[in-house]
């Protein structure tokens, strides 16, 4: 089974039912639901997706929400090592780094999904969009 880190964006297309991307992120999101992949998210996603979250429906609302999301999907923790591999890199954007090293470091992760894809060029994972990974699964 693949084991997916899915990227604060994709998400975020979910939950807001962002276009034109919501259709792929919703696709990725039931293939989790029916136990077709395992989906992961780093615990700064959570953080980010509460901080921006937030301010659309609010604190209640947020964290509904986000206790929905951990039902379907594992949590990688962020620690020292994440973060130092991070701020070491020659990854352009801090952000995507700790999401990169946080699947490095905490499993055995075969692709990251994102709609970011130049910022995950150093990436010793694939990285696809959801679309693309949404195609080959079907």
């Amino acid at each position: 089974m693949y084991k997916v880190l899915v990227d604060t964006d994709v998400i975020l297309d979910f939950i807001t039912k962002r276009e034109p991307f919501n259709n792929e992120a919703a696709k990725l999101f039931n293939l989790a639901d029916k136990r077709q992949i395992d989906l992961y998210v780093s615990s700064l996603c959570l953080n980010n997706i509460y901080y921006l979250l937030r301010k659309i429906i609010g604190h209640k609302k947020t964290i509904e929400t986000l206790q929905k999301l951990i039902d379907i999907a594992d949590v990688l923790s962020v620690d020292k090592k994440v973060v130092l591999s991070a701020l070491n890199s020659k990854f352009n954007d801090f952000e995507d780094a700790i999401q990169h090293f946080s699947a490095v470091e905490n499993g055995d992760i075969d692709v990251i999904v994102t709609r970011n894809l130049k910022d995950y060029k150093q990436s010793k994972i694939p990285v696809m969009t959801a679309k693309s990974f949404v195609s080959l699964k079907n």
